[in-house]
């Protein structure tokens, strides 16, 4: 019995997986916006005066992300504090001080490809505490509210958005030269993972179609060849 070589089999099998394989022939650009109330506003919180009358401030400011591709991590929002002092001396104007409030974030999603968009909200509560002569001098505490994770299907891909954790964090106190603002540079950011991947009732693209009718094409001239005939000459 003469047995033929399986290069033809092999190949059909190969670009039947690719062309069975999920839509992802493509990467999948998304875009990510964050707000609150619209696109690229803030939001701030300011405490009761201290005796003295100082006030002390929370804020949350929104980063730009450019087009992703793909599952990716990215930055929401850099958080900040500090205490606005009423007179203007270093040593006799700051007081401890505390500020907390309520935030609803907006994270405004966009499917590239299909330009669809939507908008997923997310809740929380921010604390802030300011102690001008103890080290590190700000401390922040955080709590998002459930959910923590939203999932929704735009155009032809499904989205998957799970927010970091953040619970707390400190900051050295630094003064503004113009203001004597008391500020504390370094809380760090908010961020976000976004999965990506096509819907589970997404319809292969045509580029996985083409490579599926390719492989069909290769194994069934590979089954023809194994039953014809062979003539040996001598």
């Amino acid at each position: 019995m003469v047995r033929f070589p399986s290069s033809a089999a092999t190949l059909a099998v190969g670009l039947l997986l690719l062309g069975s394989a999920p839509a992802r022939c493509e990467f999948i650009p998304w875009r990510i916006d964050v707000g609150f109330g619209s696109p690229g506003y803030g939001w701030g919180m300011s405490g009761v005066p201290t005796a003295n009358g100082n006030i002390a401030g929370v804020g949350l400011s929104p980063l730009f992300n450019p087009i992703q591709s793909g599952s990716a991590r990215v930055g929401l929002v850099y958080v900040s504090a500090g205490e606005s002092p009423v007179q203007a001396d270093f040593y006799n104007a700051y007081s401890n001080a505390d500020v907390a409030g309520h935030y609803v974030m907006s994270l405004y999603l966009t499917d590239e490809a299909s330009q669809r968009h939507t908008t997923l909200s997310f809740a929380g509560d921010i604390s802030a505490q300011i102690i001008p002569y103890y080290g590190p001098g700000a401390f922040v505490v955080n709590h998002f509210l459930a959910p923590t994770t939203q999932s929704i299907q735009l155009g032809k891909n499904e989205y998957t958005v799970s927010l970091d954790r953040y619970t707390s964090a400190s900051s050295s106190l630094y003064q503004s030269p113009d203001d004597f603002f008391l500020v504390a540079r370094d809380l760090g950011t908010m961020s976000a993972f976004v999965e990506v991947q096509p819907a589970a009732n997404n319809t292969p693209e045509p580029s996985c179609l083409a490579l599926a009718g390719m492989g069909l094409g290769c194994l069934a001239a590979a089954r023809l060849l194994r039953r014809r005939p062979v003539l040996w000459q001598r």
